[in-house]
Parts: C-alpha cells; sequence; structure tokens
C-alpha cells in the first residue's frame, strides 16, 4: 500500500474532518468546551515536504473552523449530523 495523501487525493474529505474536530464540543454547566486547536502530523510525508499552497490550505482551512466554533454558543443536533449537512451545503 503507497503513501495516504489525503491532501492531494480527498482535500474534501480533510476539509470535514478539520471543521468536524474544531466543532467537537463538551456542553458544560459553564458553557461549551472546544478544541483550543488542531494536531497534524499525518502530512508527513517521508523527504517530501507539503508545498506553500499545501500549507496554505491547512492554515486557511484550519483558521475558519477555529473562529467559526469559536462563534458557536448553543448545539443544535449532533455534531456528525451539523458537519455532513454544512459540508454537503458547502459542495
Amino acid at each position: 500500500m503507497g503513501v495516504v495523501d489525503i491532501i492531494h487525493n480527498a482535500q474534501d474529505r480533510l476539509r470535514w474532518g478539520i471543521w468536524a474536530f474544531s466543532h467537537a464540543a463538551v456542553k458544560k454547566p459553564d458553557g461549551l468546551k472546544m478544541p483550543a486547536g488542531s494536531y497534524i502530523s499525518w502530512c508527513n510525508q517521508g523527504k517530501r515536504l507539503l508545498s506553500e499552497e499545501d500549507i496554505k490550505f491547512l492554515a486557511e482551512t484550519s483558521n475558519a473552523a477555529l473562529r467559526d466554533a469559536k462563534e458557536t454558543k448553543k448545539l443544535m443536533a449532533p455534531l456528525w449530523y451539523i458537519a455532513a449537512v454544512q459540508w454537503n451545503g458547502n459542495r
């Protein structure tokens, strides 16, 4: 099996995953608790470095998802449902 190259072969799936992770929330008595950032280590492809365009995609997608997540005040449905509907609407 070759190298999994999600950033080039399944970019929409990667975008969905970044948004889904960023919006994962736990309801607490004092409000929602959401991730404070991301950990992206799976992009390592040995000696092949990510291009400037790849880095730009990751940064812009992650930053937009985190900004949007910070604005979330109330959960209306299970996360997987909301993320799937939003992803489908953006296609």
